[in-house]
Parts: structure tokens; C-alpha cells; sequence
């Protein structure tokens, strides 16, 4: 049952890396879904909020997931550096 869980939670992993990205894309479909059903606004209304809400999401998810990716390589480089193995001169795996 573990070994279930373990690969469900990678599964999500996959596709969920950034929950500020993956919340913001289902709001601006949601957002474009909902004007051309409810409000029948034209379609190139709708794909002109859909382009410009990616181009917008893209533009600000990229800073955070740097930010993400800076702090987790300082992370990896100061456990590796705290590691028992490291300290005895052991090579890292």
C-alpha cells in the first residue's frame, strides 16, 4: 500500500510541481470558460484572455520557480556539505 501511495504522489509530482502554476492555468481556464458559455463573449475575446492570461501566468511563475530552484540547490549543496559521509571524505552518491 505504500509503494501505491509512493507512486500516486510522484504521478501528481509530475504534472502539480508548481501549485501557483497549476492554480493560476485552471483559473484562467476557468476564467475563458466562463465568459463564452455565460456571457457569450466572442470567441477571439476568449482566446485573446486565454493567450494573455498564460503569457502573464508564464511571466510571473518564472521568478518563483527560480527563486524555488536557487534555495533548493543551496539546500542539496549544504546537506551534502553536513553529511556524515561527506565529512569522513566519502564521495557523494
Amino acid at each position: 500500500m505504500r509503494i501505491a501511495a509512493l507512486i500516486l504522489r510522484e504521478l501528481v509530482g509530475m504534472f502539480v510541481d508548481d501549485e501557483f502554476l497549476a492554480f493560476a492555468v485552471l483559473a484562467v481556464v476557468a476564467l475563458a470558460a466562463a465568459l463564452g458559455k455565460w456571457m457569450s463573449v466572442q470567441p477571439p475575446v476568449v482566446g485573446g484572455v486565454l493567450l494573455v492570461g498564460s503569457v502573464v501566468i508564464v511571466v510571473s511563475s518564472t521568478p518563483r520557480a527560480s527563486r524555488k530552484r536557487r534555495t533548493m540547490n543551496h539546500l542539496t549543496v549544504y546537506c551534502l556539505a553536513a553529511s556524515p559521509a561527506h565529512q569522513r571524505g566519502a564521495a557523494p552518491r
